[in-house]
């Protein structure tokens, strides 16, 4: 069995996320492991390889790479590499690929990482309170300029529009609104917040839906 793992800094922030066995958390790996045994954390635990990569993809996309400009973690990549010193079949290789295109996962699956999950939500974010400096920021937007996007990520990114090229209007518990923007901003959320909602197959956004 697998488990995914985290090294924390002194603030209790990630700098590090792994998978693995055994001794894998304490073995070296190109990167710094805290002496202080209190900052190393197991995620998640008593996963199979695919559960682990899965959710070692999921925390490294969720609290991003320092060295692209996208979050607070020292990963060099995103995640799903390594199998212990196994060799991959071909079929697991495949396997692998699907689950980072967004392939339906189990519920079971779904459920044992929404349980691991950190909450980092309010006062446990540690960025909440706080601002990045100028000189972050402007590093940010340096590594941001000339990036290009995948056909399929501009296409996520791209307005929803009806039969005839308009924008679709949304119904949300507060409401119909003309656009998904309008609903935005009326209810003072990200624009993608209410997207999501409106996709998600959740019974708890039901009340979410184009019109």
């Amino acid at each position: 069995m697998y488990y995914v793992y985290a090294y924390l800094r002194t603030d209790g922030t990630p700098y590090y996320i792994g998978k693995g066995k055994g001794r894998r958390i304490y073995a070296d790996h190109n990167v710094v492991i805290p002496t202080d045994k209190s900052r190393i954390k197991i995620v998640a635990q008593k996963l199979t390889e695919s559960e682990s990569f899965l959710l070692e993809v999921k925390l490294i996309k969720k609290y991003g790479r320092k060295d692209i400009g996208t979050g607070i973690l020292r990963n060099l990549t995103d995640g799903g590499e390594g199998a212990s010193g196994a060799v991959r079949s071909i079929e697991f290789k495949k396997h692998l690929r699907e689950m980072k295109q967004g392939v339906p996962r189990s519920e079971e699956t779904k459920q044992k990482i929404k349980d691991n999950m950190p909450d980092t939500s309010g006062i446990n974010n540690s960025m909440y309170g706080k601002q990045h400096t100028t000189h972050t920021r402007e590093l940010i937007r340096k590594k941001a300029i000339g990036r290009k996007h995948s056909a399929e990520t501009n296409a996520k990114k791209s307005r929803p529009l009806d039969k005839n090229g308009r924008a679709k209007s949304v119904m949300t518990p507060q409401g119909k609104f003309t656009t998904i923007t309008l609903a935005a901003r009326t209810l003072n959320v990200n624009y993608h917040t209410i997207l999501n909602r409106v996709k998600s197959t959740s019974d708890k956004f039901t009340n979410y839906y184009f019109v």
